[in-house]
Parts: C-alpha cells; structure tokens; sequence
C-alpha cells in the first residue's frame, strides 16, 4: 500500500474512477484529486473493453490521483477485487493543492463531505494531511492493473473477450472525469478517439427469456430472505442471484477460472443486480439512483442489458428459475461503505 502519510492512500486512476461521479455513487470521496501522469505504462483497453496498463518503457499514461484514507482505499480494493496491486511514481501536473475536496460538474454533483454517510464523513474529517513533493515532483502510488501473465492466461481462455472494445458509456465517463480534473486535452481525445461500441436504444437490449413452462406447471417465487440464502455460495459451480423481478442461475462451468467468478460469487450471488449495476457503473443517461426505491423499470432494463452482455463474454451461462417478489430495489446487494 503506498501512503502518502500515516492513514492515507494515493491512487492513480486510469478508467471509469478518474470521474469523480463514479466515486461519489460508491460512497467514496477523495481528500485530493490532480491530474498526473506515469511513464512505464501504455493504457489499453482489454478484458471485455475494460482500461488496463500494460507495461511499456517508452509510453506515457495520463490520469487522476485520488488522496483516499485508508478506509476508503479498503472499498477500492473490494471493488477493483479481480486486479492486481501495483505501486507507480506518479507525477502531478502541478504543485500539491492543500484544498480539501473536489467540485464537481462533470454530469452530476456530488453532495459536500458532510451529507455523506457518517462513515465517509468521519473519515474525511480524520484524514491527515498529504505531503506529496512540491512543484509536480513524483510520489509513490498505488494502481490496479491485470498482470501481464494474468493477462496472457485469460486471453488463451477467452480470446474473444481479451480484445472486445469499451463501451461508449465507459469512453463517455472517462473523458468526462479527465475533463473535469484538467488532465492534458491531448490526452482526452486520445481517450475519446478509442474505438468504442455505441450505446443501445433501448429496444435492442438484451432480454432474460422466461422458461417455457408446461401446463400445470409455475415459476418458483422467492422472497428476498430466501435468496439471501445464496449469499456467497457457490454449488456445481452455479450462483443464484437475481435482475430486477427475474431470479437467475448462473453456469460458470463454461470458464470456471475466469478472473470474475470470484466476483460473482462474493458480491452477485444472492443478491439482486439491478441496483448495483446502475449505480456503481453509472450511466448518465439514466435517472438519478441513490437509493434502492428509486430503482425503476429503465434502470433494471438497462442493468438486464448489461449482465446479458457480461455473460455472452465471460461464455457463463444464465437461466430464469424464478421470480423475486416485492417492490424493484428488493434484496439490492449493499455497497461497499467505507
């Protein structure tokens, strides 16, 4: 862990969490963000269109560097949880800025440190002082990355999803984060250059098929308690969890030691996706998400999209066996606090 002073991180991020949105929607608010850069590493887009470095002596990688405490870089750590952990010398554009907090106005504003969860806000308000060196000299930072030979192993098993491109949402949240934090303009067209798949109208997302059920016969009904029981599990290697009203069965047989079975089983098993989805990845072009009620039809309709999507790449294969009862938003996965 690379700490700038006893109690707190420095981060060096290079995808979807220079957006300070992104960070806001997971509870998390940095004590500083700057632009920086780390020579060493090229950015590429790989494992299902997904930023990465990949080592390369003569590249220059432009980001932000988040100041977090030691609590909230523990939240990081969960979330980027299928990532190795790097140390880089970063490099600030300019000399440390002793403000406290970031405004935003890259889409949506995060509320003040104080309107946070008593956790954040405690945290923020018992985070140190960072003393990074003065005038844009380098400090010591932690990144996430996949490994080269991590990298090499999931590209032999899907070599389909190893050079999928990004989304256009993900390009569109990145360069509206290195916008916001003032990173090099060069350096935000070559982001939002990257070849990328369009966003889809909603009447081409993809769909979970309900079973074909023989006469007599009716879909299984679960209450929340009762998909909570697969909570973590992992049986036959297949987790239950469930897409707004739709319980799913997921077959990872396909790609037993792809990187993100650990995650489906730590932190989708059990739960339902809808609310997590949207909300810790963030699509602008959707309502307002904070809460679990707020969930609605579009956002569970979009989350369905991508969870279909994520399964076509990862080759798991999912099935409905049953229907989650209660309002949208029932049973959410919790989000990481800090």
């Amino acid at each position: 862990m690379s700490q700038s002073s006893e109690g707190s991180v420095w981060y060096f991020a290079f995808g979807s969490m220079v957006n300070i949105v992104g960070l806001k929607r997971r509870g998390l608010i940095p004590y500083e963000s700057q632009p920086a850069l780390i020579h060493g590493y090229r950015l590429a887009f790989q494992l299902g269109g997904m930023a990465n470095l990949v080592p390369d002596a003569a590249a220059t990688c432009h980001g932000v560097l988040h100041h977090v405490t030691a609590d909230m870089f523990k939240v990081l750590c969960k979330i980027e949880a299928t990532y190795d952990i790097i140390t880089v010398t970063a490099t600030p554009y300019t000399p440390y800025s002793s403000s406290r907090s970031s405004s935003c106005d890259c889409a949506e504003a995060p509320a003040a440190a104080s309107q946070q969860a008593p956790a954040v806000a405690s945290a923020l308000a018992a985070a140190p002082a960072a003393a990074p060196g003065t005038h844009g000299s380098p400090l010591t930072a932690t990144a996430f990355i996949v490994q080269p030979e991590h990298m090499a192993q999931q590209q032999q098993e899907h070599p389909e999803w190893h050079s999928s491109l990004p989304s256009d949402r993900y390009i569109r949240i990145i360069t509206a984060g290195l916008q916001h934090h003032g990173v090099d303009p060069a350096w935000v067209q070559h982001v939002a250059q990257q070849q990328c798949v369009p966003s889809k109208a909603p009447q081409h997302y993809l769909k979970f098929p309900e079973p074909e059920l023989q006469d007599g016969e009716v879909l299984r009904e679960f209450t929340a308690e009762q998909l909570a029981q697969f909570v973590g599990k992992m049986t036959d290697n297949k987790v239950v969890t469930a897409c707004g009203h739709k319980v799913l069965e997921i077959d990872v047989s396909p790609a037993p030691n792809a990187l993100h079975v650990v995650y489906l089983r730590d932190f989708m098993a059990g739960h339902e996706l809808s609310f997590g989805t949207c909300r810790n990845l963030y699509e602008p072009r959707l309502p307002p998400l904070e809460v679990p009620s707020d969930l609605r039809q579009e956002h569970v309709d979009w989350a369905e999209d991508f969870v279909a999507e994520w399964m076509n790449k990862t080759r798991f294969k999912a099935r409905v066996i049953g229907r989650l009862l209660g309002p949208l938003g029932t049973a959410a996965a919790p989000l990481p606090q800090p």
